[in-house]
């Protein structure tokens, strides 16, 4: 015999299951604590803000996914390590308030912790994923990815310089695992520095300033903007590199190498601007593409500004170059257009078109020999807005203007201005704009690249 359930009984239940469920979402909510740290503070306090613990590690053994630490400004002599995850929406983070120095670093090892606001002075090592490092100050400390394959972290707002001489390498961001966003970060002054060693595959490395990276005197540094290579069987793939300001180094643009390997290929390097960057961009790895990049007095130590290059360590397949400008290629005194590229006897399916090239202003942008581009522009005064403030918009009357074409995945300037302004893309990092240097409502989206490929 069935039971008949009353409309009433059903409702009343209905009501007490919500309310469970509401006093259950506000006990949730409510859970997430601040607590508070203080060089005045004891470890045996509450960790209230009138009981301030003394020691950033008592916060980092008590927290829980939701919970903030703030630590008050003074000098934290201790090495930091998180002690439990946090969860999507629910970080456990680390707040700096004021000037808070941390002498041992950070290690995070566990998942959605966030290290936000310090001077930090020894480095900060990621072993877990989904991880966020935002707004610090590093002086002779890097950002590092020792063990594990951490995934999703961003890496924003950061400034790393050194005054350390190091003598030999020393990398300022070393990442690996996968799909890291590196943005709006500062790097330099620093010396004998790789600044980005970007290991493990889907990264994006976007809108960061790159200036004055010197090398010390005697040193055995091999110094390069981004550095990859399979010495020890290493990984680097679906690399992009974009909308980064290079500005004063006397290492390389880049090295990349395969060495016999199938684990490194498919870069996107795009809308940056290199100035004064005393060395070339060795490229021996399959599917490097760079797309609408500015370039002025790049490689002048050795007299080229590529170095496209085959061998047993070296896959440069499949290469492509094109819409960038090139201004003083090989130096300020560069008279051929080998200071720019040249693809390798031997190597396939290699394209560089679209591009502009001129010797440097004391030379009135005069012509280089033996530039052969069927859709090139050689020689001509590119228009920038001004060499003596590193400002490379372009102006009106530019050759550059509408001279590119249409590439897979450019579809936005240095800038973030969207592309094409006019009846085709311009060449280099820099559309032209006729409204003038604000492009605050002219921005798109940075997207992840387009042709990811898996060997």
């Amino acid at each position: 015999m069935k039971t008949k359930i009353s409309q009433n009984y059903l409702r009343n239940t209905a009501s007490v299951v919500w309310a469970v469920m509401l006093i259950g979402s506000s006990a949730s909510a409510s859970a997430a604590t601040t607590y508070y740290v203080s060089t005045s503070g004891s470890d045996s306090n509450s960790g209230t803000q009138s009981q301030p613990w003394r020691s950033i590690t008592k916060a980092a053994t008590t927290m829980r996914a939701g919970d903030t630490a703030i630590v008050s400004a003074g000098t934290y002599n201790e090495a930091v390590t998180t002690n439990s995850s946090g969860a999507s929406g629910s970080k456990i983070t680390f707040r700096a308030s004021g000037s808070v120095t941390v002498t041992g670093g950070f290690a995070i090892k566990h998942a959605y912790n966030t290290v936000d606001g310090f001077s930090i002075n020894k480095d900060l090592a990621i072993s877990a994923g989904n991880c966020e490092v935002l707004n610090n100050h590093f002086i002779n400390a890097r950002i590092y990815m020792p063990s594990g394959n951490p995934a999703n972290c961003l890496l924003k707002g950061n400034h790393i310089e050194s005054t350390n001489s190091w003598g030999g390498d020393w990398v300022a961001f070393d990442l690996g695992g996968s799909n890291h966003i590196v943005e709006n970060n500062e790097i330099g002054p620093s010396k004998d520095t790789d600044v980005f060693r970007p290991f493990g595959t889907g990264h994006i490395i976007r809108n960061n300033y790159i200036h004055d990276i010197t090398l010390s005197p005697g040193s055995g540094a091999h110094m390069d903007i981004f550095q990859v290579f399979a010495d020890n069987g290493e990984i680097s793939n679906n690399i992009v590199f974009e909308n980064n300001r290079i500005i004063n180094s006397e290492g390389q643009m880049c090295m990349t190498s395969s060495d016999g390997l199938t684990g490194i290929h498919d870069f996107d390097v795009r809308n940056n601007l290199w100035v004064n960057v005393a060395m070339q961009c060795n490229v021996g790895i399959p599917y490097f593409r760079f797309y609408g990049n500015t370039l002025y007095n790049v490689g002048a130590t050795n007299g080229f500004a590529f170095n496209v290059w085959i061998g047993p360590a070296g896959n440069p397949n499949h290469a492509r170059i094109m819409n960038n400008i090139f201004i003083a290629a090989g130096g300020l005194n560069a008279t051929s257009a080998g200071g720019a590229y040249g693809f390798p006897a031997g190597s396939t399916d290699m394209v560089g078109d679209y591009n502009f090239i001129a010797r440097g202003p004391g030379s009135g942008y005069a012509k280089v020999s033996g530039f052969t581009e069927a859709h090139g522009i050689n020689g001509g005064d590119p228009k920038f807005v001004g060499l003596s403030t590193n400002d490379f918009r372009l102006q009106a009357g530019s050759p550059t203007i509408d001279k590119g074409t249409t590439i897979s995945g450019l579809t936005y300037d240095l800038d973030g201005l969207a592309r094409p302004q006019g009846a085709a893309n311009d060449i280099g990092a820099f559309e032209y704009n006729s409204s003038g240097s604000s492009i605050a409502t002219n921005t798109v989206t940075l997207v992840a690249p387009q042709n990811l490929r898996v060997q």
